[in-house]
């Protein structure tokens, strides 16, 4: 174990608020038949018979689930919605109809007060207490029940939601939660933050691979070194004949060389980064999604732009888990959860939570840590244990080593170190095309077409011709002669 380590521990439970008792309202479950009764009254002065077969009240929405005779139709409900809103008196209201896996429909209405979620009471519990180092407390059911994720089986995330509907708390959730909970030997962290003014303060804390990313272009080189890790990582796993990150460090405790932390990416705005390095963006995103999960390297991506051309669908396709907050429109709740549903939502909080393992999105209340809160957790853990930051990342990193960004000397390797490899991929394929070279070489597409304009221009391949592949001028032994000389050896 790495001495600094050793008497570690995780920031106290107690840095957290305590949290006031929930006041009960004696005369809730009056207050609940009545509503019930009204909203069977309203669908049957438009001629549609329900009955209210279960409530289920929680923090700040009632669910009242609804038998509806048969041959009704289901759009007549869904078009009765603003009809619903104006009788029952509230801002919002969502209908699920059918409720997934019953035999009836479910109305969704807020309560008349706000109730937070705090944090304290989601991370007090034994469960989590006992949970692996990446589970983070998200907040509670309409049951009330608490809602943890364990992002390791997740494995990546995208947040998304528009300004002030909940989605940064839900990130300071995620981050406290973990502080709380996991060593650096377990967890390390890289924070990027295009928007600079909501990570700077995490800033110093032991968790921290590096400093907190502003720069896009840094952002983009960090995540090739995780590609780069990620591969160096497979290369232990396979001399050491294990599977995964949990194999690797159970053979570590019977003395390999080396302990692997989790490492978890969280990237708070992609916009600015889907907006100057899409292509290049897209490409370590699906790279990192499609074979990280082994090796332990995990992504929490967030937007507050939940367009089409922010949230793609090479980013959808690899990131299976969401969370949605309060969007303006059903444009933007497909984009993130692929059905309507969170323009509905109340805002402050209120989320739909889609992880891969569950069939349907589930309505829950984000839980609430202040900032004062996350500031006292970041002071304690800076002032017992300082950073941990390592330097070779950070110089590597720092110098875009790792980078591949647009501009011309920027790039991971020069188009002329790559030609030899250009070369001999067409060679080797026995056909010369830009989806070849960008397979083979495993680059984008702009330095692909690079390189086959300059395996054209030194006669290695035929101009192009339409629809007809390319022609290759030259065999391997003459290729060979050029690279090694006359007698065709190294």
């Amino acid at each position: 174990m790495d001495k600094r380590f050793e008497n570690y521990k995780p920031a106290p439970i107690s840095l957290l608020d305590d949290v006031p008792e929930r006041t009960v309202d004696p005369d809730l479950d009056k207050k609940l038949r009545e509503k019930a009764f009204k909203l069977e009254e309203t669908f049957r002065s438009f001629d549609i018979e329900i009955k209210v077969i279960g409530i289920t009240h929680g923090a700040n929405v009632t669910r009242f689930e609804c038998k509806v005779k048969t041959g009704t139709r289901i759009s007549r409900i869904y078009h009765l919605q603003d009809e619903l809103r104006l009788e029952m008196a509230v801002i919002s209201l969502r209908i699920v109809a059918p409720v997934p896996g019953k035999s009836c429909i479910a109305i969704e209405i807020p309560n008349e007060g706000y109730t937070p979620v705090r944090l304290k009471d989601l991370v007090e519990t034994d469960e989590f207490k006992s949970s692996e180092p990446l589970t983070a407390a998200l907040g509670e059911d309409l049951c009330g029940c608490p809602i943890y994720c364990d992002i390791a089986k997740m494995p990546h995330l995208l947040i998304a939601g528009a300004v002030g509907s909940g989605k940064q708390l839900c990130i300071c959730s995620i981050l406290a939660s973990i502080l709380m909970h996991s060593s650096p030997e377990d967890v390390r962290m890289i924070l990027v933050d295009t928007h600079i003014i909501e990570f700077y303060t995490y800033n110093g804390i032991p968790h921290l691979l590096l400093p907190v990313i502003n720069d896009p272009g840094k952002a983009v080189s960090a995540l090739n070194w995780v590609l780069t890790e990620m591969l160096r990582r497979y290369e232990l796993f396979e001399k050491e004949h294990v599977r995964d990150i949990k194999g690797y460090n159970e053979n570590h405790k019977k003395g390999t060389d080396e302990h692997l932390p989790y490492i978890l990416i969280v990237i708070d705005e992609i916009s600015e980064l889907m907006l100057n390095y899409s292509k290049e963006f897209e490409r370590c995103i699906s790279a990192i999604a499609a074979r990280s999960r082994a090796a332990g390297i995990h992504l929490i991506m967030a937007t507050q732009r939940p367009s089409c051309d922010v949230i793609t669908g090479v980013v959808k396709a690899n990131i299976g888990s969401r969370i949605a907050f309060a969007v303006i429109n059903q444009t933007d709740s497909k984009s993130i959860i692929d059905e309507s549903g969170a323009e509905k939502l109340l805002g402050r909080g209120d989320m739909l939570y889609c992880p891969m393992s569950a069939p349907y999105p589930i309505r829950a209340q984000g839980s609430l840590v202040r900032e004062d809160e996350v500031d006292r957790i970041v002071d304690y853990l800076r002032k017992t244990y300082g950073a941990m930051y390592d330097d070779d990342v950070a110089r590597l990193i720092e110098t875009n080593e790792w980078s591949i960004v647009p501009e011309p000397n920027r790039r991971l390797v020069s188009d002329a170190e790559l030609f030899n490899d250009a070369v001999e991929a067409v060679l080797d394929n026995g056909s010369a095309s830009v989806s070849v070279i960008q397979r083979t070489l495993g680059i984008g597409y702009p330095a692909a077409a690079r390189l086959i304009d300059m395996l054209e221009k030194e006669g290695i391949i035929g101009p192009f011709v339409g629809s007809k592949p390319r022609q290759i001028l030259i065999t391997e032994e003459e290729w060979k002669k050029r690279k090694y000389g006359e007698n065709g050896n190294e």
